[in-house]
């Protein structure tokens, strides 16, 4: 499995050190516990393969491998999650806006 991964890992990031530093680190990262490594090797392959910011920020190493396995979502793809954080923090501000008006019809 690990060699698979390192595999995979080489064949999108053409540099087998980066390669082997991340699989290293995902192992470590995941305390040798089969799923959790599958899941994150899975995430960051597929990451690297569809989102070429994120691939180029590895690339460039601006992110260590072990600062990889900790990294939020939102961080490896911004596009995606901003529209979802707008949409959370929008709500939060109606819920917030609407309590308001509600204690001030309640008199508190």
């Amino acid at each position: 499995m690990r060699d698979k991964a390192h595999k995979l890992l080489f064949n999108i990031l053409h540099d087998d050190t980066l390669a082997m530093e991340i699989e290293v680190a995902c192992y470590h990262w995941s305390s040798g516990n089969t799923k959790s490594y599958s899941q994150k090797i899975r995430s960051i392959i597929y990451n690297l393969k569809n989102n070429s910011k994120f691939y180029d920020d590895v690339c460039d190493k601006k992110y260590s491998p072990e600062v990889l396995m900790i990294l939020e979502p939102s961080a490896i793809n911004e596009d995606l999650w901003r529209p979802i954080y707008e949409s959370i923090e929008g709500k939060r501000r109606r819920i917030e806006k609407n309590t308001e008006k509600i204690n001030a019809m309640c008199g508190i």
